[in-house]
């Protein structure tokens, strides 16, 4: 299997649009998402996501993809549709979507060095 293989769609196409895409200067988005909620959303879902996540951090055989990313969007109080209403909000502006996919980039390389995982309660 390929780290790419079963990827979520919502998530690919979040991230597709997030990487293409920049956002305005507010900072409630559709979906009553802040960008900062956006960014560590999306951190995480990128670690449960094995194309996204640094080659060294893997998921615990027990924790299928799919019950990992659900973990993730409950704890944090985020639905598919919040997280794809923001991501479409966060059109015409390259520069900044740039710096929130550094953003997200950065905090997904940080959790996965601090042995961040979806199935612990530490660090949400």
């Amino acid at each position: 299997m390929t780290r790419a293989a079963g990827a979520p769609p919502v998530l690919v196409a979040g991230l597709a649009l997030a990487c293409a895409a920049a956002c305005g200067g507010r900072a409630e988005r559709p979906g009553g998402l802040a960008d900062s909620t956006y960014v560590q959303v999306m951190a995480r879902l990128a670690l449960v996501d094995t194309a996204l996540a640094p080659s060294d951090f893997d998921l615990p055989d027990s924790l299928p993809r799919d019950s990992a990313r659900q973990l993730v969007l409950r704890r944090w109080g985020v639905s598919d549709t919040a997280l794809l209403a923001h991501a479409e909000a966060l059109g015409g502006r390259p520069d900044r979507m740039q710096e929130i996919w550094t953003s997200i980039r950065e905090l997904a390389d940080s959790l996965a060095k601090d042995g961040w995982r979806p199935d612990r309660s530490g660090g949400s």
